[in-house]
């Protein structure tokens, strides 16, 4: 199995501004609604004031006891998100168990992407067909009319194109047929953020020849810094992003049910009427429909039993459809923000990628065909320890290298 080239980089240190960003504050923002709604369940949303003395009327030494258990309990939790984010990530990515039912889902969204880039490269291929017609077809209309009109089709086509080629680039993952190396095939990952990031890894392989996530812990050392930082500024949002959504369905599935079983509560009529028609807009039906559920049961099983099923039912569902719809929305920005992140691991091997070479001492290509060769071959040997081609894994000599080497 693949390993994603996600999080494959030096970590500067567990309090660093990434680090805070992407799981420290996510663990202070998540445990501290989460420890508040507990409290206001176990006290009621209106304590009296005897019960919330309880509180106010500890000792200063105690409540500073308390923060910094509370603190300490969070960097805690910090560290183990820091330790499961890269899992966290791979599972988003769509790399899931070879077991049912997972196998039978995985297959089936895969096959539903596979589809899905089929038909644009289709249209793509039938669009480059209509262009070359209508290129000769302006050769033989000459007048202004009939040109001008030829002309508008044409970049109607090429701005069509444009559009298509943009999202196979960016999201659609290709391989090479190793049967016949001019052609290429669909590799698709289970979901649109496996599908952006693997697109990502496999550009240096379709372009050099090279295994990014091979390469990519060999080549991080070697980045400058400047580019480091450049690199870790996009894959921060990425990671936080992942994060949320991860965290909203960890703690908001439990909270939703507790408070609906505990604590309902009528909501305004209009919230979950609102929460339906954002995900409606997103394609999110499910959490539209469980919205509307709310919504239709307060506006006709309202009642001022607090204990009532519908009561429960509206508070449990409307709770449960923005807690789903929150994580969505970050998973979304989540893809986004892996866009960016690819284009910067593109550049990453296309700017310093024979700085591996250098660091082995090996002569580099002087042409394209060496370097497929040359990278097949490196890769090769670190990862199969296949016998190399002296012709191509030649080490580069240096004023020191007769001198270690005996004639």
């Amino acid at each position: 199995m693949r390993s994603s080239i996600v999080l494959r980089r030096p970590v500067t240190g567990y309090f660093d501004k990434n680090t805070l960003v992407s799981a420290f504050f996510p663990n202070l923002i998540f445990w501290g609604i989460t420890i508040s709604v507990i409290e206001f369940l176990k006290l009621g949303l209106f304590g009296t004031e005897s019960k919330w003395s309880t509180y106010t009327g500890l000792s200063p030494v105690s409540q500073a006891l308390i923060f910094v258990v509370f603190l300490l309990w969070i960097t805690f939790c910090s560290y183990l998100t820091i330790t499961l984010q890269p899992t966290l990530i791979r599972l988003y990515e769509g790399y899931w168990p070879n077991v049912q039912p997972f196998k039978i889902l995985q297959d089936k969204m895969c096959s539903s992407w596979e589809h899905q880039w089929n038909q644009k490269n289709n249209r793509d291929l039938k669009l480059e067909e209509e262009r070359v017609e209508l290129e000769i077809k302006k050769t033989e209309d000459n007048t202004p009319e009939k040109l001008r009109g030829i002309l508008d089709k044409i970049d109607k086509i090429e701005e069509e194109r444009l559009k298509i080629q943009y999202e196979l680039f960016y999201r659609c993952p290709e391989k090479k047929d190793y049967e016949n190396p001019n052609r290429f095939y669909v590799a698709p990952m289970p979901t649109e953020l496996g599908n952006v990031i693997k697109a990502a890894e496999l550009y240096s392989l379709i372009r050099y020849n090279l295994d990014a996530t091979l390469i990519w812990p060999r080549l991080v050392p070697l980045l400058p810094k400047n580019f480091v930082d450049y690199l870790q500024n996009s894959e921060t949002p990425l990671v936080l992003m992942v994060t949320l959504s991860a965290f909203s369905l960890i703690f908001g599935i439990p909270l939703s049910f507790l408070i609906g079983w505990i604590s309902p509560i009528w909501l305004i009529w209009w919230i979950p009427l609102l929460v339906s028609m954002i995900s409606l807009v997103l394609r999110l039906y499910a959490i539209s429909t469980l919205a509307l559920i709310s919504f239709l049961i307060e506006l006709f099983l309202k009642t001022n039993n607090v204990q009532s099923w519908p009561l429960q039912i509206h508070t449990f569902s409307i709770l449960l459809a923005v807690t789903l719809l929150i994580s969505n929305l970050s998973y979304l920005t989540a893809v986004q923000a892996a866009l960016d992140y690819g284009d910067r691991i593109r550049s990453a091997f296309d700017l310093y990628r024979f700085k591996i070479l250098e660091g082995l001492s090996l002569q580099l290509p002087s042409t394209l065909e060496e370097e497929l060769i040359t990278w097949d071959q490196v890769c090769g040997l670190i990862y199969r320890n296949y016998k190399v081609n002296p012709q191509y894994y030649r080490y580069e000599k240096n004023d020191n290298t007769e001198d270690n080497f005996p004639k």
